[in-house]
């Protein structure tokens, strides 16, 4: 859709100037999200697993993982996104069912400790596999008649709109985050972060008395 408006509005040269300067914003956000998926699967999935690897090999591991992700990006652009009408709706519905669940444990993290680090990593699990099921029951003819039809499960209430899901799937991950953390407490992780809290302390210059500047003065 967007190379037909652009060639309908504009001319012959700011039409390959434009389109250069969209595939140009793209490319600069694309190859810093695979290295920074590569980046995470060395040093969080690889190095645990294989705690004597070089860093060569660390950075083998990292660009394989790219390599599978491109892999994977281009199998998805051919298959998936040609059955969306336009892109915007594909965009949009990613941003939708996607991440919500992400948002909630970066911001509950964020304003408060008791979620704790196993109840995030399931809730981003399961988070992701709901959204990913909602998405595919709104999308999908089958799935949605075997889904929300009378002669399936007649589940019809996840036939909403994809922005009102985001704002389901939030709340839901939220719920699921600060359940799940009183059935999974951290208490190895609590320690080693009052452990950190303790050497940040230790390391941090201290303030002056008032006492210390009247005896400098």
């Amino acid at each position: 859709m967007f190379p037909a408006l652009a060639s309908y509005l504009l001319p012959t040269g700011l039409v390959g100037l434009t389109l250069a300067g969209l595939i140009a914003a793209l490319m600069s956000s694309i190859d810093s999200e695979i290295c920074a998926a590569s980046g995470l699967f060395a040093m969080d999935w690889y190095q645990p697993l294989r705690p004597q690897a070089s860093q060569r090999r660390l950075v083998w591991a990292g660009r394989i993982m790219g390599f599978v992700i491109m892999l994977v990006g281009i199998v998805w652009a051919i298959v998936v996104i040609p059955q969306f009408r336009f892109l915007y709706e594909y965009l949009a519905k990613f941003a939708s069912y996607l991440p919500g669940t992400i948002v909630a444990c970066f911001l509950w993290g964020l304003l408060s400790k008791y979620p704790t680090r196993r109840a995030a990593f399931a809730t981003l699990i399961t988070g992701s596999l709901l959204g990913i099921s909602m998405w595919l029951i709104n999308d999908s003819e089958t799935i949605n008649r075997l889904v929300c039809q009378d002669e399936g499960l007649g589940w019809s209430f996840l036939e909403m709109h994809f922005l009102h899901a985001a704002f389901a799937l939030f709340t839901t991950a939220s719920l699921l985050l600060f359940g799940l953390s009183s059935l999974l407490p951290d208490e190895e992780g609590a320690k080693s972060l009052a452990e950190q809290e303790k050497r940040d302390d230790n390391l941090s210059p201290t303030r002056p008395t008032s006492r210390a500047w009247a005896c400098r003065a």
